[in-house]
């Protein structure tokens, strides 16, 4: 069996009611915890699993420590996708992870917690408007201690004016940003 790179989202539940969310995780069906086993089961070994949502901090404790202990003895890499709340409730589950995508921010506010973690990617998703208006350069410029990986919430195309405008804002922030942001942008462009 051949190792897969899989985006599990383990739970439709969410404490944001983001505008911009593309999964729209409220009007999702409820994820039974029981398919999460029976997929994490399926998963061949040494698989790369990025645990998503929803919001997995919204997982009963129990339900999280056998999800990383089955995918521990695949000896899977673990990686996980939070809006911070998991950090905030499981500090201590964090060292299970690879890398921890900390979506900070919605709709650019300030408030977001910073950790020491290494691991820790913050993400930033922005929407065509904030690239537009200048937003989000402010928002990098004020937050220039941190190295934000940037993520356009909706798909871009090279036909698409704003495609251009997030390209020139690549280059321009380019000292502001996580150096992931413009291959990832650009791999999930060929994707699609």
């Amino acid at each position: 069996m051949q190792k897969v790179d899989l985006e599990l989202a383990v739970t439709n539940k969410c404490n944001w009611n983001c505008h911009y969310c593309l999964v729209d995780v409220h009007n999702q069906p409820k994820i039974e915890f029981q398919s999460v086993i029976d997929i994490i089961d399926s998963v061949p070994p040494e698989s790369e699993i990025t645990l998503s949502g929803g919001e997995p901090g919204l997982l009963k404790r129990s339900e999280i420590e056998l999800i990383l202990k089955k995918l521990k003895e695949k000896n899977c890499i673990v990686d996980l996708l939070t809006n911070g709340l998991f950090l905030e409730k499981y500090p201590d589950l964090t060292h299970n992870f690879g890398e921890i995508l900390y979506h900070t921010v919605e709709g650019l506010k300030d408030d977001f917690k910073r950790y020491e973690d290494p691991k820790i990617i913050y993400v930033l998703v922005i929407l065509n408007e904030d690239i537009i208006n200048g937003s989000v350069e402010k928002f990098l410029k004020k937050h220039s201690d941190v190295k934000f990986l940037l993520s356009p919430n909706k798909l871009l195309t090279s036909e698409n004016k704003i495609y251009n405008n997030f390209l020139n804002l690549l280059q321009n922030m380019s000292n502001h940003i996580h150096p992931r942001t413009k291959p990832e942008f650009l791999k999930n462009m060929a994707r699609r």
